[in-house]
């Protein structure tokens, strides 16, 4: 069973660094074997919306080769931006000075960290107020029943 990331927080960046909400922190998987010292790797890469986002390792590992042999252009445009880290202390990351240019994030912002499902999502808040503002006018009436339905791994016959 794997575990995703949903929810919306607030969190101030700090000398470019912004700590991972607790919730977050914990699906990340721990690569150590020592529950005492936990190495949590993740990939940081810039958004096609303004955002900054954050994948656990072997979800950028899954995204990676899924768009490896037929996706060049995804590829080229998140490799220009992407970088590793191991999350520090009580879950902080830090963010390049590319992506917060990119982004508008500066210190002492209070950015918004959304759960995207397979990764999170670090939003400067003007761009976030921005990008739901457009979410807002989609007509809830347009989707059917089924768009709601859950699939169960193993279809009944």
């Amino acid at each position: 069973m794997s575990v995703l990331f949903f929810g919306k927080y607030n969190n101030a960046v700090h000398k470019m660094r912004i700590v991972i909400p607790f919730q977050f922190k914990e699906i990340i998987p721990n690569e150590s074997p020592d529950p005492d010292n936990p190495i949590r790797r993740v990939m940081v890469t810039i958004g096609a919306r303004g955002e900054i986002l954050v994948y656990p390792l072997k979800a950028w590992e899954e995204l990676y080769k899924r768009h490896a042999e037929s996706d060049n252009d995804f590829l080229e445009y998140h490799l220009n931006f992407v970088y590793g880290q191991t999350l520090e202390g009580p879950g902080r990351i830090r963010i390049s000075e590319e992506l917060m240019e990119i982004t508008g994030i500066t210190d002492k912002v209070e950015a918004v960290i959304r759960g995207e499902g397979s990764h999170m999502s670090i939003w400067h808040p003007n761009t976030y107020n921005n990008y739901t503002s457009t979410v807002k006018t989609i007509d809830s009436k347009e989707y059917k029943p089924r768009d709601f339905r859950i699939v169960s791994e193993s279809p009944k016959e």
